[in-house]
């Protein structure tokens, strides 16, 4: 999702600084490309795609980073200052870490402001994909949960000489009047 975000940001700011979508992410295949990959404006499959292809590598790189430091963080804020801390280290390693012909190569079509909207974009990628899993863990754990005491509680009742008796109100051969059955734990004495 942050590599997602990210490049629709590159490519609107793209579009409207250099003319077309393409130039930021064209930029980026300079790594492989060299300097005239900075100019290319066209899309295509030599320079859009591996362009796209450094960014989204360098993108699941971060993301993994940030993954490791949230495993277990399930509140919105230490997600959220996560998200941005791991944005802001990949700027600082991208711009003044590595050497120039390694940094992301859009800055070379974009002002400033588009980076920092880039960076900010990433961020938000990398904070929603976590949200969005750590609902989906809340989910399954509740499912979970809900599902082990069912299991137990059943598993109780069937133990002859348990603590536990099970009984099930029918009336004429159908559930009880709310339409379903009642379960009754009680204590044997």
């Amino acid at each position: 999702m942050a590599s997602t975000l990210s490049t629709a940001m590159i490519s609107a700011f793209s579009r409207r600084h250099a003319g077309t979508a393409s130039a930021g992410t064209n930029a980026t295949s300079h790594w492989i490309w060299g300097s005239r990959a900075r100019r290319r404006d066209a899309p295509t499959l030599r320079h859009t795609a591996s362009g796209y292809a450094i960014h989204h590598t360098m993108s699941v790189f971060w993301a993994t980073m940030f993954e490791a430091a949230t495993r277990r963080a399930h509140r919105t804020a230490h997600i959220g200052a996560a998200a941005s801390a791991t944005a802001v280290a990949a700027y600082v390693v991208d711009y003044h870490v590595v050497p120039r012909r390694l940094n992301p190569g859009f800055e070379s079509r974009l002002p400033p402001r588009a980076i920092f909207a880039t960076y900010a974009a990433f961020a938000a990628g990398l904070a929603a994909a976590r949200w969005l899993r750590a609902k989906r863990e809340a989910r399954a754990a509740i499912a979970t949960d809900a599902e082990h005491d069912a299991t137990h509680a059943d598993a109780q009742a069937r133990i002859p000489g348990s603590d536990t008796s099970r009984a099930v109100e029918e009336k004429g051969g159908h559930a009880a009047s709310s339409g379903t059955r009642r379960i009754h734990l009680t204590r044997r004495r």
